[in-house]
Parts: structure tokens; C-alpha cells; sequence
């Protein structure tokens, strides 16, 4: 499956920069729903296709989490170029249902509330924008396209969660028919089927206890079998989880199109997928000697969007044996005074000597650090 060139990976995704570069690619779309965010930024809903079956897509919903943004494009670039599932389906989707998040580079949006728990009271102009669009558009699928953090590894193991799917749970009380919930995960059983091995080991199930407020759960509860993609791994810039997206997305949507019917087998296939765990953090610096004892510093990589360039956060200290990294550095027992080491959790500086490690070992993060 193509890339679409002219959005190259990247943690930051602004929608103006998602419209000005997908403005061929949109063109043979419809936009039939349109509203603004709390900063005034446009928020679109677009459509497509002839068919009975809808499917509704949406991402950034998290303004900094852009990979299924990208990914998105490319589905786009194959949706163009593939005209037979327009006779079977409609398809509509979101691009950056958060801009100004996106444009801020936060999770929120401009008033500091977390989008995808607002999806039983719709406070926000972009919760309302979504679900009127659902109650429009009547979908009877619907994916909810998220990043996850690269602490998330495949159960316990040293694989990184470069993907993992969920089939959003229903409160236990729930009288409803769960036959849509069923087909949800019949769905990602068969997907999870066709995978290489290779994909397999790096694919996840994301925890499915119910959360009450969050938009993909309610979005179960109204009858409409949900999928959640998170797209994850340790890549700074998250290409191969870019690619691992749009083929998912490009599947799904050719088997539905295909009339997918639920099988039990693949609804147990889903079940029997590993879920992920926080085993993995971007880079350990391991047997540091401080104050006559030994300790080991984990840290996550962050991005900050002003200075277009990346930083390190200290996110734990210890022995952390039962922790995989991406980027491990032994300084064999080098000795350091209590000062010297980082002590606050958070943004730090790393001492010189810790700079001069990785930049020896992992030259493509030094180079990109702030």
C-alpha cells in the first residue's frame, strides 16, 4: 500500500497543514458536515460511496496523536484510486477532530478537556460535532483512531505494541443486544488472522475494561460495532506504525465491503491476542553508581512543538530489570555525586557524560534532542 509523499511522518500534524497538503485528495469528496472548535478552527466531516453499509472514521481526537492522521491519507490515497467498494459502502471520516490540540501539540483541547471523556455530557463543541455527525451519518461501524505511548509492549515481552486493537466493552449492566460488539471483535480476529508472524508479535489488545465517559464505549452502547486502533511503537517518527494503520484500515474496509459476517472462531482469535502491558520505555541508562549505591534512570522521549525538536522526561529510577528499552546504555558503574544525576521528574538536563553516551550509541536521537 502507497504512502501519500507529501505528508511525511511526524509527531506534529497541524489540520491546516492536513487540509493545504490533502486538498487533491479531498476534492472528490463531499464535506456535508462542518463546524468550529473552541478557537474557531474548522472541524469537517466528510463522505463518500453509494452503499448501505457506513463506516465512520474519525482521528486526533488527541491533538498529539497524529500517526493515524498520516495514516489516513494514505487510505485516502487508496480509496481514490480503488472505486468498487463505493457501490457496497459510505465512508465518512473526521481528519483532526481536535485542531486545536493538534495545533498545540496537547491532548486537550483549547480549554484543557480530554475529548474522548466527554462523550455523555458533549461539553465540548468537538464532542458535539462528532456525535451529531454519528447521528446523521447513522453508522453501523465505526473506528476510533488513537496514538499510544511506546511504553506499551506486547504482554510482557520486549515487543513493542507498534498496534493494538480493542473492541470497546459495554457496562456490565448493559441489556442491549451485543451482536455489533461481537462483529467488532469478529473483525480484529480476522484482520489479526491474515497478519505475518512478524506483525503478530508487535500487535495488542488494549485493556477493554469500560469507561463510562469515553467516546468509543459510548459509541458500543448505541449499537455501533467500534473498533479503537491505537498506533504505537518506539519510532520517533512512527512510520511503520503509520503503514501497519492504513493496511488495517484498508482491510477492514474491503472485508466489510465484502459483507463480513460474524464467525466465533475469530471472535476467540481476538480474545487469545496478548494484551498490552507498560513494559518498555525509549531509553535506559542502567548501572549508574550514585552515593555508593547502584540505580538505573528510565526515561521517555517528548516532543516539544515550538522548538521543533525533542527532549528527554525521566519517568523512573531504580532497579528496573523487569523494564525493556528501545535504547539501552550501560555505564558500568560509573560514579556519580548526588547532584550530578537528575533528581526531578519531568524535563532534565543529562550530565555531560550521559550526553556523550548516547551520543557514541544512539547518534539519530542525540542529534534530535533540544
Amino acid at each position: 500500500m502507497d504512502t501519500f509523499a507529501d505528508l511525511e511522518t511526524h509527531p506534529y500534524l497541524t489540520a491546516e497543514r492536513f487540509y493545504a497538503k490533502t486538498a487533491n485528495l479531498l476534492s472528490t469528496w463531499s464535506c456535508t458536515n462542518e463546524a468550529t472548535s473552541v478557537l474557531q478552527r474548522p472541524i469537517r466531516f466528510f463522505q463518500k460511496g453509494k452503499g448501505d453499509t457506513r463506516i465512520i472514521i474519525w482521528t486526533q481526537m488527541h491533538g498529539n496523536e497524529s500517526t493515524a492522521s498520516f495514516a489516513l491519507s494514505d487510505l485516502l490515497l487508496w480509496l481514490n484510486s480503488h472505486s468498487s467498494w463505493e457501490e457496497k459502502l459510505t465512508i465518512g471520516f473526521i481528519p483532526i477532530l481536535n485542531p486545536d490540540g493538534a495545533e498545540a501539540y496537547t491532548r486537550t483541547n483549547a480549554l484543557g478537556i480530554d475529548i474522548n471523556r466527554d462523550a455523555p455530557t458533549l461539553c465540548t463543541p468537538e464532542a458535539k460535532f462528532l456525535m451529531d455527525c454519528v447521528e446523521t451519518f447513522r453508522p453501523h461501524w465505526a473506528f476510533n483512531m488513537h496514538d499510544q505511548r511506546s511504553i506499551f509492549s506486547v504482554g510482557n515481552s520486549a515487543q513493542p505494541a507498534v498496534m493494538a486493537l480493542l473492541a470497546p466493552n459495554v457496562p456490565p449492566d448493559y441489556i442491549g443486544n451485543t451482536q455489533h460488539r461481537d462483529l467488532a471483535m469478529g473483525l480484529i480476529g480476522a484482520q489479526y488472522r491474515q497478519m505475518s508472524e512478524a506483525e503478530k508479535l508487535q500487535t495488542s489488545r488494549f485493556s477493554d475494561e469500560y469507561y463510562p465517559l469515553a467516546m468509543g464505549d459510548f459509541m458500543q452502547t448505541k449499537g455501533i460495532s467500534t473498533i479503537l486502533v491505537e498506533s504505537g511503537g518506539g519510532e520517533i517518527f512512527r512510520h511503520n506504525a503509520r503503514k501497519r494503520t492504513a493496511v488495517f484500515l484498508k482491510n477492514a474496509i474491503q472485508q466489510i465491503a465484502a459483507g463480513f459476517s460474524f464467525q466465533s472462531a475469530d471472535k476467540d482469535v481476538y480474545l487469545s491476542i496478548d494484551e498490552n502491558q507498560t513494559s518498555l520505555r525509549d531509553v535506559i541508562f542502567r548501572n549508574l553508581k550514585v552515593a555508593g549505591r547502584t540505580y538505573d534512570y528510565a526515561f521517555q522521549i517528548g516532543f516539544d512543538c515550538r522548538a521543533n525538536a525533542f527532549f528527554l522526561e525521566l519517568d523512573t529510577v531504580g532497579t528496573v530489570q523487569h523494564l525493556h528499552a528501545y535504547r539501552t546504555i550501560d555505564l558500568q558503574l560509573s560514579d556519580f555525586e548526588i547532584h550530578e544525576v537528575p533528581r526531578s521528574f519531568g524535563r532534565v538536563n543529562l550530565p555531560e557524560y550521559w550526553l556523550d553516551s548516547l551520543k557514541k550509541y544512539y547518534p539519530d536521537l542525540w542529534n534530535l534532542l533540544a
